[in-house]
């Protein structure tokens, strides 16, 4: 396990712990070029903020809206962007 998936994984242990809301965006396949490989991963939180990263840009604007969208919801999602 890379020191990146342990800190983000002691991340989520420390939220769940706190009782935070968030939700937690995972790239799960890329077709052509993609800002980050498969496996990255975000945690978002109710305000917009986040944690770690899934690519930046435009790209990760529209994963951050989506994922406050879930929080508020209270609804899993999976998306494909393009």
């Amino acid at each position: 396990m890379s020191l990146d998936t342990l800190e983000f994984y002691q991340r989520l242990t420390e939220l769940l712990q706190q009782r935070r809301a968030f939700a937690v965006a995972h790239v799960v396949e890329v077709r052509g070029s993609g800002p980050q490989a498969v496996g990255a991963k975000m945690i978002v939180f109710p305000e917009g903020t986040f944690e770690f990263t899934v690519g930046g840009g435009p790209f990760e604007a529209m994963v951050l809206r989506d994922a406050v969208a879930a929080i508020e919801s209270g609804v899993s999602t999976c998306k494909e962007y393009r």
